[in-house]
């Protein structure tokens, strides 16, 4: 049932009726209810009481932005398609203001969060309030509010998940004290809390709890201490704390932050007696808590201030802890820092392992200087290079099998696609790079777009041609890396040939269609790096479902194919992604590669009275540039596409010509460094390709 303190939004009826005249919107459990449903055609206004009033805020009225709809995206990322009569509203903890039109970008409401006391989240509530009718009273006008959809935001955990855990993974001889402590503090000193308990757990059941109450909740501490007998400890016993809390005031205007928390475990035995480490513990042991490993007794290893431990625990690509790495409070590396300053322990690593150096190998000498500036390595070499003999070999395990090659223009240009269906290894057993995300690590790693020193990756492929494209034998030669298990896919496009451009673009959702014409894009200001899109009724559709339909493509001069003209069959693939710009897209002008900017941010900004999309690129477009004469594509992730440096060549007449063979590394093992030929005669052999 709806509480006092988790109602989002009141409604009353300016006509009384009989029974309940005021609606409801509560937050419970994760879920947004309704109380007093009976009333919602009537006229209506806001009954928000004073506490819902300090924790509310109008974010648009009825009369703002009332030209055309439009979507508000919320500071968590949420995206709220609104008309132009609507109004939208946010829940929140933020006290001390009666002003329901508050600035919704300020810092407060941003970082303001109510909490959920049985489900231990904090959340926001944002409600979108529509109506239907009007009704005059007295002469002042009303409306048939009702709230036609609600969004719950959660605030993102940024703890590191193992903080406050304990594991046992070895077994004490002797009983353990433990000591666990929280500091608890209300940030606007409001005597909101009854009580505040400190809870341990022995593997998930309450162990054992201790609790303060108020005042001491406003600013306080919570300390309990136990002793653990040894022959109850067992191998992997995990120990955890928490904090809950409990209020019986009619409201809630102030949430309980935990400032500081620590648990320790201490062994009871005498002196000279083995301790729970092992060690001999001395006198005074209990008056050094920090475990001090002058006196034999640390237990962590010495970590880094700098480097983050990355868990890939739930897949390869995205580590399950990005967002405490972005934050830096990812859980420090059991690395000292020293082991990459200290020379001691760096020559011997780093300055003999870097192989693939300019003059790698050919001879130098290496050079000892007694007089250098500290933080300076005392060596030099007469050479770039590491002698004549290598000490270390990087060598690729895998070589490619590729059934098609793919010219991706006119999307992207100058490029040539290779589709990679198997990746031979030395043995010559084979895996299917799409089927796994091993098979995708080895793809990944054998065509890496750069080498550990961040130059480019060269491959080459080796044709083996069934047809008469003899052309594609140019094709033999090392080329850079240029994308890796990704392959370019229209979002949105202008250019319907090599050098012009359509004055239309139109989209659909399968039932509406909506035509933008030009100006297409435009600068928000004197800021080079940031663009907007200029019709209202693409704006107006932008996010909502709709995808661009296909433009006819008339080939046009090109001086990349014979006889300088795009071949008769050059069109764009047909589009599959909703016009739905992110982040690591790419916007291309002029059919110019040298004009692709990747595209840094996204944004909805009122413009010139209404919403428009705003791109931030990575670098300045030229204000010559025509902006009208554009794509946007995106690097989808197709596993087996390798993509190349290079331009793929045509012959005369032109066609479409592809053929199988091998896309080799230049560096691989011995057995995989020999002709083609002999690889694709031992997969026909073993029945793996015809």
């Amino acid at each position: 049932m709806a509480q006092p303190n988790n109602i989002a939004l009141s409604l009353e009826n300016i006509y009384p009726l009989s029974g309940n005249n005021v609606t409801d919107y509560y937050y419970k459990d994760g879920i947004v209810y309704i109380d007093g449903s009976e009333n919602l055609t009537e006229a209506k206004q806001l009954a928000l009481s004073t506490e819902q009033v300090y924790r509310t805020t109008r974010i648009k009225s009825r009369t703002e932005l009332d030209t055309a709809p439009g979507i508000f995206v919320t500071h968590e990322g949420i995206s709220i398609s609104y008309n132009q009569f609507d109004e939208i509203y946010v829940s929140h903890n933020y006290v001390n203001s009666d002003d329901i039109d508050r600035d919704y970008n300020s810092s407060t409401i941003r970082n303001s969060w109510w909490y959920d006391t049985k489900k231990h989240r904090s959340y926001k509530v944002y409600t979108l309030l529509r109506y239907n009718q009007t009704f005059v009273i007295g002469g002042t006008t009303y409306y048939d509010w009702t709230a036609i959809n609600s969004w719950v935001a959660y605030r993102d955990a940024t703890a590191d998940p193992s903080d406050g855990v304990y594991k046992f993974t070895t077994l004490p001889p002797n009983d353990i004290n433990a000591t666990a402590s929280v500091k608890v503090k209300s940030p606007r000193g409001f005597t909101t809390w009854d009580t505040a308990s400190l809870n341990i757990y022995k593997n998930d059941s309450l162990y054992t709890s201790s609790y303060i109450v108020e005042p001491s909740t406003v600013n306080g501490r919570v300390t309990t201490e136990f002793l653990i007998p040894a022959a109850s400890i067992a191998l992997n016993d995990v120990w955890k704390m928490s904090v809950s809390v409990d209020g019986k005031v009619p409201s809630v205007v102030d949430p309980l932050n935990v400032t500081e928390y620590s648990m320790s475990f201490d062994t009871t035995s005498p002196p000279l007696t083995p301790s729970f480490l092992g060690f001999v513990t001395p006198d005074d042991l209990n008056d050094y808590p920090e475990c001090r490993p002058v006196l034999n007794n640390a237990v962590d290893l010495r970590k880094s201030l700098v480097l983050q431990d990355v868990d890939y625990s739930t897949g390869i690509n995205i580590p399950q802890n990005i967002n405490l790495i972005i934050s830096n409070g990812a859980t420090k590396a059991a690395t000292p820092d020293s082991n990459y300053s200290q020379y001691s322990h760096t020559l011997i690593r780093y300055y003999g392992t870097k192989t693939n150096r300019t003059a790698v190998n050919t001879g130098s000498i290496a050079i000892f200087n007694t007089d250098i500036p500290e933080g300076v390595s005392p060596y030099s070499f007469t050479s770039d290079n590491l002698g004549a003999i290598p000490n270390v070999s990087l060598l690729n395990y895998y070589t490619g099998y590729f059934n098609r090659i793919v010219d991706p223009y006119p999307l992207l240009n100058n490029k040539t696609a290779y589709f990679i269906q198997l990746l031979v290894d030395k043995n010559e057993d084979v895996i299917d790079p799409s089927l796994s995300e091993a098979g995708l690590n080895n793809i990944l790693n054998t065509y890496r777009v750069s080498d550990v020193n961040g130059l480019p990756t060269n491959a080459k492929a080796s044709i083996i041609s069934k047809t008469d494209a003899d052309e594609l034998k140019d094709l033999e030669q090392f080329k850079p890396v240029y994308k890796v298990a990704q392959y370019p896919t229209p979002i949105m496009y202008s250019q319907d040939s090599s050098n012009a451009f359509s004055t239309s673009i139109p989209v659909t959702d399968g039932i509406n269609t909506v035509t933008g014409n030009s100006p297409f894009w435009s600068y928000t200001s004197s800021d080079l790096k940031e663009i907007y899109l200029v019709p209202t009724n693409l704006n107006g559709v932008y996010s909502s479902g709709y995808s661009q339909n296909d433009l006819s493509y008339t080939p046009g001069p090109n001086k990349d194919f014979p006889l300088g003209l795009e071949p008769s069959y050059t069109k764009f693939p047909p589009i599959t992604n909703k016009f739905d710009i992110k982040v690591g897209d790419e916007i291309r002008f002029e059919n110019n590669e040298n004009l692709s900017y990747r595209i840094n941010n996204v944004t909805l900004s009122n413009i010139g009275g209404s919403n428009r999309v705003v791109l931030t690129v990575d670098k300045d477009i030229p204000s010559t540039v025509n902006l009208n004469f554009f794509i946007i594509r995106r690097y989808n992730n197709i596993s087996n596409y390798v993509i190349l440096d290079q331009q793929k060549p045509y012959s005369i007449p032109v066609s479409a010509s592809s053929a199988p063979g091998i896309l080799s590394t230049q560096y691989q093992v011995d057995s995989l460094d020999s002709n083609p030929d002999k690889i694709i005669s031992s997969l026909i052999e073993k029945g793996v390709i015809e």
